[in-house]
């Protein structure tokens, strides 16, 4: 009994060693609306009004997406906080802060530009801050860390 507990204690500590180890920081880029591919800002632009998170890949290149909704006020960025993957999967973690919150920290933010009210009007506009994050092309599902 006491060796089977030994086994199974040396068995499970071995297994979080080695996937810490696998833990990859991965480089990435954050994307302008400019830069996606048509398919992708089609896509973005229906979802944009609910949070929401997806991937989407093309030949070359996986996007990372994390929308927040629809905010009522214009002074939102979404940070990256992180970014790695191991054997099984990619991990994502971002937050949504206010441009006073980041002190001119702006490594893996962007700021959602998008607002719903037209020019010429007064009164409170919205966006929909999102963050589109392109990184060369890989087979592993994405999944966020809460």
């Amino acid at each position: 009994m006491i060796l089977v507990l030994v086994a199974l204690a040396c068995v499970s500590s071995g297994c979080r060693k080695q996937e810490a180890r696998e833990r990859q920081d991965l480089d990435f880029t954050v994307c302008a609306e400019t830069e996606l591919p048509d398919d992708l800002r089609q896509i973005i632009e229906e979802k944009k009004l609910h949070a929401f998170q997806m991937s989407y890949t093309t030949k070359d290149h996986l996007y990372i997406v994390v929308g927040y909704g629809e905010h009522d006020r214009t002074n939102l960025c979404v940070v990256v906080e992180e970014l790695y993957k191991t054997d099984r999967a990619i991990y994502i973690k971002t937050d949504l802060k206010t441009e006073a919150e980041m002190e001119g920290d702006i490594s893996g933010v962007a700021s959602g530009t998008d607002s719903n009210t037209p020019d010429g009007q007064t009164g409170t506009s919205s966006m929909y801050p999102y963050i589109v994050i392109r990184l060369p092309r890989l087979e592993l599902p994405v999944l966020n860390v809460s």
